[in-house]
């Protein structure tokens, strides 16, 4: 798979929810795994825009990594900027985390 992007990434950005759902059933793990570009699942999510699906995984989730929450936290802080008239928020109250404060 190019860009050392696994099967789950791959879901994602092709916004397979089917897909998505049956491999993170067996392998929750994986939205700790980055890509070969440093990203993370959920910061493909976020890029998407498919909060749904985001906000499932985040409930059945396992504890994600500090660098995981750090993309998370980036790909909002992104997707805001290119959606002038989105109200995108990230979700830290379900992670139990609050948002970073340096920029990106």
């Amino acid at each position: 798979i190019p860009t050392g992007r696994n099967a789950f990434i791959e879901a994602i950005i092709h916004s397979n929810e089917k897909i998505i759902r049956l491999i993170f059933k067996y392998f929750p793990g994986l939205l700790n795994i980055p890509d070969g570009f440093g990203h993370y699942p959920l910061y493909y999510l976020v890029k998407q825009q498919s909060l749904g699906i985001l906000v499932y995984l985040l409930n059945y989730t396992l504890p994600l990594t500090e660098k995981a929450i750090s993309d998370l936290e980036s790909a909002f802080h992104i997707q805001n900027e290119k959606v002038s008239y989105s109200n995108i928020t990230c979700p830290f109250s379900l992670t139990g985390r609050k948002p970073s404060t340096k920029s990106v």
